[in-house]
């Protein structure tokens, strides 16, 4: 049940961080807010890394989370700009259909899960998608859902990679393998930014958007924690679709925060994930 809690505790900040995050990219850019939120998760990971003690990892550790880093150049990177262009409740759930990628290394790595919770996983999967539904029905914020959806698409891949290469990554130590996966991806897209030109104050330009951006670091950092750890007490084809809950989060939220439509489907597909998750833990 450890395994369990801790990876619904990684659904639920990469949920609210997800939906904070949705309201900064419309202000500030895609840009930088990715780049400053991974700016704050090197700090924080340096800092815990330091305050851990733990040995520097080996280079197969350090290859692995240097990939987590790569997806997570791609995940973020692509997911804060579709939901620049495409409503939270689409833009969420369609990203964490990469719960695919570690659901099926975990199950060919040998990893055996009980029927019930192999009904469970194809419950709350089709309760993500279901949630997903009909898209290029929806304008977005600028009216560009088709290309937002793309992006979520894109997002998918970037956050399945990072879902399974941070298991095994992580085994030797978490601090230093959260560390490496960021400090990988923070100059590229330091990088992306100086070459585009793109301006950083207006995420800073009032107290309430700095807010909003370190609320999204520090809940995106405490997600890929709670994350890594589950994955020490759990199998990762569970923990992995237990953790990609985190739409059902964004789409209420974005339902009652900011009026998004949610429709009778998708009100199934919330049910229908969190349904997922009764059989899973109940497994």
């Amino acid at each position: 049940m450890t395994g369990v809690a801790l990876a619904l505790g990684a659904a639920l900040a990469w949920g609210v961080s997800d939906f904070v995050a949705g309201l900064s990219v419309r202000r500030a850019g895609a840009a930088a807010i990715t780049l400053l939120t991974q700016l704050c998760a090197v700090v924080l990971g340096s800092a815990w890394t330091v305050a851990s003690g733990d040995p520097a990892p080996d280079a197969r550790a350090i290859a692995l989370a240097l990939g987590a880093g790569v997806g997570v150049l791609v995940g973020l990177g692509s997911f804060y700009r579709a939901l620049a262009l495409a409503p939270m409740s689409i833009v969420a759930p369609l990203a964490a259909t990469g719960v695919a990628v570690p659901v099926l290394a975990g199950v060919v790595g040998g990893e055996r899960p009980a029927a019930v919770q192999v009904a469970g996983i194809g419950l709350a999967s089709a309760g993500v998608v279901l949630a997903a539904r009909r898209p290029g029905q929806l304008a977005g914020p600028t009216g560009d859902a088709r290309a937002g959806v793309a992006l979520a698409l894109l997002a998918a891949v970037g956050s399945g990679a990072f879902l399974w290469l941070m298991a095994p990554a992580s085994e030797t130590s978490l601090p230093w393998a959260l560390t490496i996966a960021r400090g990988a991806a923070a100059p590229l897209f330091a990088l992306a930014v100086v070459a585009g030109g793109v301006p950083l104050r207006p995420a800073f330009a009032t107290p309430a958007a700095a807010a909003e951006v370190l609320t999204v670091a520090l809940l995106s950092f405490a997600a890929s924690a709670l994350y890594a750890a589950s994955t020490r007490h759990g199998l990762l084809s569970l923990v992995s679709v237990l953790a990609s809950l985190y739409p059902a989060v964004t789409v209420v939220l974005a339902w009652r925060v900011l009026g998004e439509r949610l429709d009778r489907g998708r009100r199934l597909g919330v049910v229908a994930a969190l349904a997922g998750v009764v059989l899973i833990a109940g497994g």
